[in-house]
């Protein structure tokens, strides 16, 4: 009888002293990052993401619209997209299903006309890095990752 009330109190105290012996186990060797380190390390990856912009041509596909009740972003979907350099390889991402920009007016040229860009209409942008995309058919780019789009 007692040995039945033994055994899950030794199987306890065991598994707690195991949970806390990995709990405790550090490395003595751990330090803390300096903060000059940290700084270049943050330079040069602003540098990276300055070196690796991707210039893109694609189609346009239907009409450029504008959301007229958030941003005033406007939507461009894009087909045939090719890439004239493209160093993180996103291309075939964007190859096989198009992609949609969403854009301020900021990123693009300063006599945009919404009119101008029409259906079939030749397009060249560049993306900033690695620029993050949504998993939908057609990807869609984050706003802030274009850097610019104009007619080709």
């Amino acid at each position: 009888m007692k040995a039945k009330k033994i055994i899950p109190i030794l199987l306890l105290t065991t598994l707690a002293g195991i949970s806390l012996a990995a709990c405790t186990s550090k490395k003595s060797n751990d330090k803390p990052i300096e903060t000059s380190t940290s700084t270049s390390t943050s330079t040069t990856t602003q540098e990276s993401t300055n070196e690796s912009e991707g210039t893109f041509t694609a189609v346009i596909d239907g009409d450029v619209s504008q959301n007229e009740t958030v941003d005033k972003s406007y939507r461009f979907l894009l087909k045939d997209v090719d890439s004239t350099d493209d160093p993180n390889d996103i291309l075939p991402v964007m190859k096989n299903n198009g992609v949609v920009l969403n854009l301020e007016k900021s990123q693009l040229p300063d006599d945009f006309k919404i009119e101008d860009y029409k259906d079939g209409q030749k397009v060249k942008f560049i993306i900033k890095g690695l620029a993050p995309m949504t998993a939908s058919i057609p990807p869609q780019v984050a706003g802030n990752a274009v850097k610019s789009l104009e007619k080709n």
